[in-house]
């Protein structure tokens, strides 16, 4: 979280950080779901670059790096726009929406 001069929330940032600068911790203990990988990310001391986050502002207005290489409309689509879709379906299970007509 990123807090502008008000104390207020200005931006929410991620992060591209080496492993050898986090420790996974492991948290998820439910059977069933631990393919998930859903455990803790515990970053100590660790300096990251400008370069190596990624601005919520930016990709809202679809301004993000890689634009200039990745020119195809499919990289322009917005992150809150593609996300939801990208978690939600899995768990509906797609195979529910897309049936043969046999069935």
């Amino acid at each position: 979280m990123v807090f502008g001069e008000d104390g207020k929330p200005a931006d929410f940032r991620t992060f591209l950080v080496p492993n050898t600068d986090y420790t996974i911790k492991d948290v998820w203990d439910t059977v069933g779901l631990r393919g998930t990988g859903s455990n803790d990310i515990l970053v100590q001391d660790a300096f990251v670059p400008e370069y190596r986050s990624l601005s919520i502002n930016d990709t809202a207005k679809c301004v993000c790096p890689g634009h200039d290489i990745n020119d195809g409309a499919l990289y322009r689509l917005p992150w809150g726009s593609v996300f939801p879709y990208a978690i939600t379906v899995p768990v509906i299970d797609c195979s529910r929406i897309i049936e043969s007509p046999e069935k």
